[in-house]
């Protein structure tokens, strides 16, 4: 058998070869005041939900549901604010989405809840008259970054992330059938159903359709100890509690899912072909998701997120070849940290604590070659 742990150590040497020459990295992006004001247009006066909803005709944004509706709310006090994320990926392609938003909704305040390389990542959008003791703000910028703030901001019912060991719950509002609203609680119970009433007689007034429903959330954590045991025993029970979906919600959150999400998944089903023949890759994704590897690098730039996407697939494409047996895999993954931190910190994309980085990456990489000969 495969002295697996003496490879891990051999390893591991080039991490702390790399961890003294790193250092710690981290920078915090300045906060430079950004003048977010908008002078009203008389063409705004017409006060109908007709003309709101009208207003992103003829720009890029042209019936974008979800703006629509969630600013309504914000017009009508039914929630506080809205908080938009201008690096979502159904807004890649489109140039000056917050300039577009306050041209044709000038009347909200617009004010700026994280700053990346001294660029609008999130902006609340919320009316003027919004107390300073709701959202304290001084020239455009949020002064107090706060969990509990953003919740009770956006009208969730909990405040706070579940613990992701334990089971939670989604409430999911659609308005034309589209997801515009997610929230999530610990418990079913701690939805408040009675003030949806308002929700729905708010997308009445825009001609829309209103539905809801709840989903019960499997931890992360726990469907992916179920999956790796599974591709160790080849026994399906492990994933008897587990939908397709719950799968592939993993996969879709997970940082490194450009290696696989095109071949992992047809017509919403996950082909098991595929991870029946790609173990090492599926397991080295899943424990790198479990561990957080990636989660120092939030947030990330719309620009960011396109760079290291295209440097995934390019990787893929060069390197795939060598995820056909456990040293050939060894390979692939002692090349492919030495490639991110060259596209990431070498080039100046990234700025991040790499000792922090290699302390979580190193935790997973541990955790893989101790199970690498039962897979």
């Amino acid at each position: 058998m495969t002295n697996w742990k003496s490879e891990y150590l051999a390893m591991k040497l080039k991490y702390v070869n790399a961890k003294h020459k790193a250092g710690s990295r981290k920078k915090q992006a300045p906060r430079i005041p950004i003048n977010t004001s908008v002078k009203p247009h008389p063409i705004y006066w017409d006060n109908s939900a007709e003309n709101f909803k009208n207003r992103l005709n003829g720009t890029p944004l042209e019936n974008n549901i979800k703006i629509i509706y969630n600013l309504y709310l914000v017009k009508k006090n039914i929630r506080k604010a809205f908080l938009i994320n201008l690096t979502q990926k159904y807004f890649i392609g489109i140039k000056n989405v917050d300039i577009i938003i306050k041209q044709s909704y000038p009347e909200f305040e617009y004010t700026i809840e994280t700053l990346i390389q001294e660029k609008a990542h999130r902006i609340f959008i919320h009316n003027p008259e919004l107390s300073q003791e709701d959202l304290p703000r001084e020239d455009g910028l949020i002064k107090v970054k706060d969990d509990i703030l953003v919740a009770t901001l956006l009208d969730y019912d909990c405040k706070g992330i579940p613990n992701n060991s334990n089971i939670s719950y989604t409430l999911h509002i659609k308005i034309n059938g589209k997801n515009v609203i997610t929230s999530i609680c610990d418990e079913q119970d701690k939805f408040n159903i009675q003030k949806l009433t308002n929700y729905s007689k708010a997308a009445e007034e825009l001609g829309y359709s209103f539905s809801y429903k709840f989903i019960k959330n499997m931890p992360a954590v726990y469907i992916i100890d179920k999956l790796i045991a599974y591709m160790q025993t080849n026994d399906k029970s492990y994933l008897q509690e587990l939908s397709d979906i719950d799968i592939l919600n993993v996969f879709e959150d997970a940082f490194l899912q450009e290696l696989v999400l095109s071949d992992i998944v047809n017509n919403g089903k996950l082909i098991y072909d595929f991870i029946n023949k790609n173990k090492y890759l599926i397991t080295f994704i899943l424990l790198i998701e479990k561990f957080k590897v990636f989660d120092i690098l939030y947030p990330l730039s719309t620009e960011q997120v396109e760079i290291i996407d295209d440097m995934l697939m390019d990787y893929k494409s060069d390197n795939l070849f060598l995820n056909k047996n456990a040293q050939g895999f060894l390979d692939f993954i002692n090349r492919f940290d030495d490639i991110f931190l060259q596209e990431t910190i070498g080039t100046g994309l990234l700025d991040y604590d790499v000792e922090k980085f290699y302390d979580r990456y190193w935790v997973a990489i541990g955790e893989f070659v101790g199970i690498l000969d039962t897979l």
